[in-house]
């Protein structure tokens, strides 16, 4: 009956127009429902504004027809202090609506300002739905007063106005209700999912003592703990391998701190990867994911459900991870990983024991395939598209 269900719901999508508004860095959950939707959908179009601090700064938008790519637009480059990009990125996202038929059924915008546009775009008769996919979440964002009261309000506004809000984790609908923002009815839980193409490697073909650090080196991300632990797993696991998959501020100081542990053999650094098909493919060539989040109340980890483990989880790696996020757990709770206090003994024992004992290895491995199973995307946007509209026609 629920395989129906999913049929009917896919052949609704055949007459429907979407749009999806995200800023980025890489790939995201924005990514990954363009890449579900655009197969299956009437219309598509994905508009993407990247960070300041991405490689190509360019606002731009591809628009799906009936599965096929009939449209690509690129705006200028704006070298802009970020909040100036901010103002930018709310003008070109009708313009690009314009540029493709300005009418949509449909507008998931991740984040409160592209929703508030999506807000905006629905008062003129743009748009019908107005879905808000809350990706970070965090009740201190900015450390100005002011900043961080703007973004308060609009979290709020979103939420009390939007169609929909999709969160990442209940920890965000839990979070809000403690300061006032009790609209439980029209939240519902979109967690990161897991790609269903992603190719694993049987256990003989894997290097069996490399360790993968996927994303953004940055404060927060625990990659400065874990370069401080690497030694005293070089000490128990001599071959040990650690590939860092990704860029960020942090690359140089890393570079430094390696070199003057002498670990400069022991580290891969493969930059920035575009495509997620190109990390799985790194990603499955190791034998454990790391997850090292810094627990502090300015950590987005804590509020979200975090991208790395489930990419890691896909590929059949067992994660080591940090108490931070709601997945720790499941992870533990499922044997496919250890979940530890931010503790640099916990981690390095953690480590060498899935290093070292294959047989351990082996069962994680098939537990981490099992359960990345039950997160695909499919599953996971067709439950929350089917919510969503579902609510829409109440």
């Amino acid at each position: 009956m629920r395989q129906d269900s999913d049929n009917q719901e896919r052949e609704n999508l055949k007459y429907m127009k979407a749009v999806l508004i995200t800023h980025s860095y890489g790939t995201g959950p924005l990514h990954a429902l363009d890449e579900f939707l655009s197969p299956v959908i009437g219309k598509c179009l994905f508009i993407t504004h990247p960070f300041a601090y991405a490689k190509d700064i360019r606002s731009a938008a591809v628009l799906h027809e009936n599965g096929k790519r009939v449209k690509m637009m690129r705006a200028p480059r704006f070298k802009f202090p970020q909040m100036v990009l901010y103002i930018k990125d709310a003008l070109l996202t009708p313009y690009f609506m314009l540029k493709c038929g300005r009418k949509f059924d449909i507008y998931i915008g991740a984040d409160p300002l592209n929703a508030l546009v999506g807000l905006l775009m629905q008062k003129i008769g743009w748009v019908k739905i107005v879905v808000f996919y809350t990706i970070d979440y965090i009740p201190r964002r900015f450390e100005n007063p002011l900043l961080n009261k703007l973004y308060r309000w609009m979290d709020k506004y979103c939420v009390y106005n939007c169609t929909k809000t999709w969160n990442l984790s209940p920890v965000m609908a839990a979070e809000r209700k403690k300061i006032g923002i009790a609209v439980e009815k029209n939240q519902i839980t979109v967690p990161i999912g897991t790609e269903t193409n992603v190719n694993t490697l049987p256990l003989e073909k894997i290097n069996k003592h490399s360790i993968a650090f996927l994303g953004h080196l940055r404060a927060g991300s625990g990659i400065e703990f874990f370069i401080d632990s690497l030694p005293e797993i070089v000490e128990q696991v001599p071959d040990a391998e650690m590939v860092l998959i990704g860029t960020g501020p942090l690359e140089d100081e890393i570079k430094k701190k390696a070199k003057a542990y002498g670990l400069e053999g022991h580290i891969m650094f493969t930059g920035f990867v575009e495509t997620q098909e190109e990390i799985q493919k790194i990603i499955a060539r190791c034998a454990v994911g790391i997850a090292p989040y810094t627990d502090d109340e300015k950590t987005f980890t804590r509020y979200t459900d975090p991208g790395k483990p489930k990419a890691y989880l896909a590929s059949g790696l067992p994660v080591v991870i940090t108490k931070v996020p709601q997945v720790a757990w499941e992870i533990e709770k499922e044997r496919c990983g250890i979940a530890i206090n931010y503790d640099k003994k916990e981690l390095v024992d953690a480590v060498v024991r899935l290093l070292n004992d294959e047989k351990l290895l082996k069962e994680y491995r098939e537990n981490a395939i099992k359960f990345a199973g039950k997160y695909s995307w499919d599953k996971i946007f067709t439950a929350a598209l089917e919510s969503t509209l579902n609510y829409a026609q109440s």
